[in-house]
């Protein structure tokens, strides 16, 4: 990465943290899940992506503090020599969820690096969706060294992945697309139907699906997003989160076959190293994946459903310019310019409302924006409440930095998802 790039970001997260709006810790003695207390200020959190609530179930707590008492905090030993003796029933429940052969790792970011090398043979190439998690590009462009190409396309550009596909094809053995199943700023999806079509079309294109957003609220099971679209193709690896609404921790990577899962497992050096996972990370993971396999986890799913509709209708109901997926539980409200983004977000946190600020390098510098999610901690009324607030704060902060409703129309026009409507720009 560039020097100037590099300054440019930190001067960002410098201001955002002077701003009181990055790299925040809590004073809280106690989490319920809803609340969190700043500077003596108590907050509703609408920045967790535990968007069914199991962080704080009493069942994962229980698990966890058992499993301490009988096995103490770790067993630090390479999972390569010997494991703890928790993992092998919390595997086989993994397995029993997604019906497929799976590998698990301290996080996902760290696991990229241990599948991709493996999986993305000499004279393959990488696709990568312009938008595809950052911990994947990390680990993709890695693959440079070693020869491999790498092209990267606008994000859910269809007719421009076929192209590509149809250019490396004669010079490459497998194309590897690498996507996000929910992208973690604006909460869209990729386009599906059509990854599936060109997965049966062309022999040599192969998926690799980072679902870590998807993960708990949809699917079997709660098997996550993509795979609530599509079955695991044969030519498909996938990747998910067990932080986010799984409520425990660590990395999950699904294969459609037991070779490639050994392989991986053998070689993969995140897989091999010493640096195991935590115990009641384990015991806590092993009764989630319980409630996963029982159907308390669809009651979980519509109860978040029906909030993220309610969420939706609030914010159309203020004529918000919205950016994000009707369906995920991820929001973006856009500010557009920077200074924007940081007045609207400091003034949400001052109503008492805890959200994100999305700023460059995440989303471009013209398209900043307010993003907060929705839990099953939150009630109908937290959320009427909030949008009530972004609608009150978005109109002083675009008129306090000289800005307006049709700039912000101007910076995310293209965006497909964005809605609002043109004909009132009015907020209120």
């Amino acid at each position: 990465m560039k020097t100037t790039v590099l300054n440019q970001i930190n001067e960002i997260v410098t201001t955002a943290r002077q701003h009181g709006l990055g790299q925040i810790v809590t004073e809280d003695k106690y989490y319920d899940g809803k609340n969190i207390t700043v500077d003596n200020k108590n907050l509703l959190n609408f920045g967790s992506c535990s968007y069914l609530g199991l962080e704080t179930d009493q069942r994962l707590k229980v698990s966890a503090i058992d499993a301490i008492m009988k096995y103490g905090i770790q067993f630090s030993s390479s999972r390569h020599f010997v494991s703890c003796s928790l993992y092998d029933e919390y595997e086989i429940l993994l397995q029993q969820i997604f019906g497929a052969h799976i590998a698990y790792t301290t996080s996902v970011s760290l696991g990229h690096h241990g599948v991709i090398p493996i999986i993305v043979r000499e004279n393959d190439a990488i696709i990568l969706d312009q938008q595809v998690h950052a911990s994947v590009q990390d680990a993709a462009f890695k693959m440079k060294a070693y020869g491999i190409k790498i092209v990267v396309i606008p994000h859910n550009d269809m007719a421009f992945l076929k192209k590509t596909i149809e250019e490396l094809e004669g010079s490459c053995n497998n194309i590897w697309y690498m996507i996000d199943g929910v992208y973690s700023m604006y909460g869209d999806y990729p386009p599906v139907d059509t990854i599936k079509e060109y997965l049966d079309s062309y022999d040599s294109f192969h998926l690799y699906a980072d679902d870590a957003h998807g993960m708990g609220w949809a699917g079997k099971h709660g098997r996550g997003f993509l795979l609530s679209q599509m079955d695991l193709h044969p030519k498909m690896v996938m990747a998910t989160s067990l932080n986010k609404a799984f409520g425990a921790g660590g990395g999950l990577f699904i294969f459609p076959d037991k070779e490639t899962k050994d392989m991986v497992r053998n070689c993969g050096g995140p897989f091999m190293f010493s640096g195991p996972h935590q115990i009641p990370v384990i015991a806590a993971g092993i009764a989630s994946a319980k409630i996963h396999l029982s159907s308390e986890i669809y009651d979980r799913q519509e109860e978040l459903k029906s909030k993220i509709a309610h969420c939706q209708s609030m914010l159309e109901k203020y004529n918000l310019p919205i950016v994000s997926n009707p369906t995920s539980p991820i929001f973006f409200i856009g500010a557009g310019k920077m200074e924007v983004g940081y007045k609207l977000v400091k003034k949400i946190i001052d109503a008492g409302f805890y959200v994100n600020i999305s700023v460059f390098p995440t989303v471009p510098k013209q398209c900043t924006g307010l993003r907060f999610t929705i839990t099953t901690h939150h009630s109908y009324e937290d959320i009427e409440n909030l949008a009530k607030v972004i609608a009150q704060s978005l109109p002083e902060a675009l008129s306090e930095e000289g800005s307006s409703l049709a700039e912000v129309c101007q910076a995310f026009d293209k965006v497909p998802t964005f809605i609002i409507n043109k004909e009132k720009m009015l907020i209120g």
